[in-house]
């Protein structure tokens, strides 16, 4: 099979005796050696990306994102359907436009009112009125129970609770809320107990499940898979290997046409489905 022959070489030279990799109709692969050494490659690939960086193209947009806490969330929480790029300029245009981010401005809006003025900016939401939901529903969030501070949804509250208040915003499901802890995490913005990280999932999105099922770490490519296969092989912080996968999956391992020479899992991925 592809890709049996590099994870096979990388087994011998972890002195792990074991027959070759069999891949059955069902593209599940059942060694337990080589789901570990994807999850080492991962974990290797991640500690080359920086923890706290740029989220857009747009330098504005980033430094805003660095310094008003609601900013981030607003981005975080619309983060689904469009490029990520996209996605997280949204609060700098939505200010630019509105002349502030003011949470308790925007949370006595309809969603109707924000999503026409949505649908001006030139950074838009792939789904305006979705978008206008949730902008709604966080800013009424932070305005009226985090007294219109964002910073105090997440400071220090332990994690169970950060998430159960992240998942009220209308649209944020546990993928998204998970994101978003990490992503504060690698920021240096919060800093829970080492016990919490493990409540902390991957968001299981396209890039990641994809990423996932064919380096064998899932036998599925489905998110209720990948999300088990990240709690069994990486126990004290699942969530750290969401942002190296979806790297991957966005930069090398492409729906049609991967670019596995240059992948950094070329040498264990067993290629399942390519």
């Amino acid at each position: 099979q592809a890709g049996t022959w590099p994870v096979q070489k990388r087994l011998a030279e972890r002195g792990t005796a074991t027959p070759p990799v069999v891949i059955n109709a069902e593209g599940r692969q059942g060694q337990p050696e080589i789901r570990e050494l994807a999850k080492e490659a991962l974990l290797k690939f991640g500690s080359t990306l920086p923890k706290a960086g740029t989220f857009t193209r747009n330098q504005e947009a980033d430094d805003l994102l660095h310094a008003n806490p609601f900013a981030f969330l607003m981005a975080a929480s619309l983060d689904r359907g469009a490029r990520a790029e996209t996605v997280w300029e949204i609060p700098w245009q939505l200010g630019r436009e509105l002349g502030g981010l003011d949470p308790g401005s925007l949370g006595i809006m309809t969603p109707d009112q924000l999503e026409q003025i949505l649908r001006r900016l030139p950074r838009k939401p792939r789904f305006p009125n979705q978008a206008a939901k949730t902008i709604v529903s966080l800013a009424k969030m932070v305005s009226q129970q985090f007294g219109g501070d964002a910073k105090h949804v997440w400071k220090d509250k332990p994690v169970a609770s950060l998430l159960e208040s992240l998942q009220r915003t209308h649209g944020v499901g546990p993928g998204i809320a998970a994101m978003t802890v990490r992503i504060l995490i690698d920021e240096e913005q919060y800093h829970p107990r080492k016990e919490q990280y493990r409540q902390i999932d991957i968001k299981p999105d396209v890039q990641v499940t994809k990423v996932f099922y064919r380096a064998g770490l899932s036998d599925r490519r489905d998110k209720d898979s990948c999300v088990e296969a990240a709690r069994t092989l990486h126990p004290e912080f699942p969530a750290e290997l969401d942002w190296p996968a979806w790297e991957i999956g966005r930069k090398y391992c492409r729906e049609s046409s991967p670019n596995c020479p240059e992948c950094p899992l070329v040498d264990v991925c067993t290629k399942v489905g390519i």
